[in-house]
């Protein structure tokens, strides 16, 4: 007895030093990291400190943009709160979740390598593995789940008006409904996680739930995958800007201290008539606009500066790795589109004899499985190796789409029927943190899921380890992730066009080559 007790407790210093890595170094320094360095998030008044010193380098001359008059003097009087409690109170709940969720999802790699090496005693292992993984399948599949939805009642119109007259208090009780709402869809999700013969198989081993998330998570890997490949061909090879002349961008620049000088008057004039309900109005709508001229001369920037590093090396360097990048993503919707899921579609109306050794992986994960398998001593046959090698290259390719897919969402997202609201911030970063750690956790468990049945199957014989449904779902879903984000970038771009200025529409379009050959000049 006293050994299973002496073995909790590395464990459950594991657990505290996770929980201390999630708290201190993800939560508080790299996600804002990824948000400084991808531009999320970020206030107006970052965003015009960080412009004013572009402007300055790019026009020659310092340029001043001011102060925003809704984090100064305008906030106070147009008598929003900074912070409301349910602010507060979603401030706490999220960090308590990520801090919780991150944590364990660490502690599950530091068991499955406690598992490898053998450290420690097994039997505490085994107690930990379960409550972990207990743990954590409730918080990845019910409870963040739930939250998330909760928070986008904020956002649609309808249901944001009716949320507004409920009190804190009694907004708990709207979470506990939409919490049992969500475990009623997700348990009918078991119905298609268990339609596969094989999941009944695996069920021996895992909680249902631990197969519906893993199920799950690499749907969500695969949707991913299909909306990057989709977004990072179409920008990459297909979308064309605008040539940015510094000319453009200081008339932009000129209209943006327009709006600023609009604003402080109407702000003045406010100070001397609070209880102005239209100047209130106007101020908001003013405050808007100044929003969006901000964000547009950012983009102006950002193009600027692309087309400056376009005709150096290493921008030539960048561009043949964007173009490899390409076809790979070319090569994976060929494959997947056009050549596996019609023999799968195929085969599932018995339209077509199924082969019974058929090889559902790629070809280019096949040959480095092989090589693999050819020059190191290794236990996992051909199939399973080509699954991970499979896995491991979706989890690559997602991480290198990332910014196109961040795009691809912010353009879905205007035209979704989504509230402005003066807190929405705040709650997107809220929402942001559950997204992170949802998906955190959920790949981690996916991939240990691969790498454990594997284990399983070398200490017991007559467990079935055969993966082929997981590669025929991942298709499935990144055929799907392949149709929606092309039907979505085709609908947005036709809208976009559709509400264009005319003098975006007169400007002429660059192109890397032309600049690169010193044929696109720039004033």
């Amino acid at each position: 007895m006293w050994k299973e007790t002496l073995g909790v407790f590395p464990l459950a210093v594991a657990h505290v030093v996770n929980y201390q890595i999630s708290e201190r170094l993800i939560y508080r320094l790299a996600l804002p990291y990824i948000c400084a360095t991808t531009g999320l998030f970020q206030s107006s008044q970052s965003i015009q400190d960080g412009l004013s010193r572009d402007l300055a380098k790019i026009l020659q001359k310092p340029v001043v943009l001011g102060s925003h008059p809704l984090d100064t003097t305008l906030k106070p009087l147009l008598g929003d709160k900074v912070e409301t409690s349910m602010d507060l109170v979603l401030k706490r709940t999220t960090r308590v979740l990520f801090n919780v969720s991150v944590s364990f999802s660490l502690q599950i790699i530091d068991l499955v390598l406690f598992e490898i090496v053998k450290f420690g005693n097994s039997v505490s292992r085994s107690m930990d593995w379960a409550f972990t993984l207990m743990v954590l399948v409730f918080l990845l599949t019910y409870l963040i789940p739930s939250l998330m939805l909760f928070m986008t009642t904020f956002k649609l119109p309808l249901l944001a008006r009716l949320t507004n007259l409920i009190s804190v208090r009694n907004r708990g009780i709207v979470f506990v409904l939409i919490f049992v709402c969500w475990v009623v869809i997700f348990r009918a999700f078991n119905v298609l996680a268990t339609s596969a013969t094989q999941a009944a198989e695996y069920s021996q081993f895992f909680s249902s739930s631990l197969m519906e998330l893993t199920l799950l998570g690499v749907a969500c890997l695969a949707t991913l995958n299909g909306m990057g490949s989709i977004s990072s061909l179409f920008y990459l090879l297909l979308k064309k800007h605008r040539v940015v002349k510094k000319t453009g961008i200081a008339r932009s620049v000129e209209t943006l201290h327009t709006t600023d000088a609009l604003l402080t008057t109407r702000t003045e004039q406010l100070e001397q008539e609070p209880s102005n309900s239209d100047l209130k109005n106007e101020l908001k709508a003013l405050n808007q606009i100044k929003r969006e001229l901000l964000q547009d001369i950012a983009g102006l920037v950002s193009n600027y500066k692309s087309q400056q590093f376009a005709t150096t090396i290493q921008g030539q360097v960048s561009k043949v790795g964007k173009l490899g990048f390409a076809l790979y993503c070319l090569y994976k919707i060929i494959n997947i589109m056009f050549i596996k899921l019609p023999v799968i579609y195929l085969e599932q109306f018995e339209l077509k004899a199924a082969k019974p050794d058929t090889q559902t992986a790629d070809t280019l994960s096949v040959t480095i499985a092989k090589l693999i398998a050819r020059f190191y001593n290794t236990t996992y046959d051909t199939d399973r190796l080509a699954t991970n090698v499979s896995f491991v290259f979706s989890i690559f390719l997602f991480f290198c789409s990332f910014q196109s897919v961040v795009i691809t969402f912010h353009k879905f997202g205007k035209l979704l029927p989504f509230k402005s609201q003066s807190s929405s911030l705040t709650r997107s970063w809220f929402f942001f943190d559950l997204v992170v750690c949802e998906l955190t956790g959920v790949y981690l468990l996916s991939t240990t899921f691969l790498l454990h049945t594997q284990l399983l199957s070398t200490e017991l014989p007559d467990f079935d380890h055969d993966t082929s449904f997981v590669d025929v779902w991942f298709d499935k879903c990144f055929g799907l992730g392949c149709v929606v984000s092309g039907v979505g970038l085709v609908v947005s771009e036709q809208i976009e066009k559709f509400y264009r200025d005319d003098d975006y529409l007169d400007a002429s379009v660059y192109d890397e080559e032309a600049l690169l050959e010193n044929r696109g000049k720039l004033s």
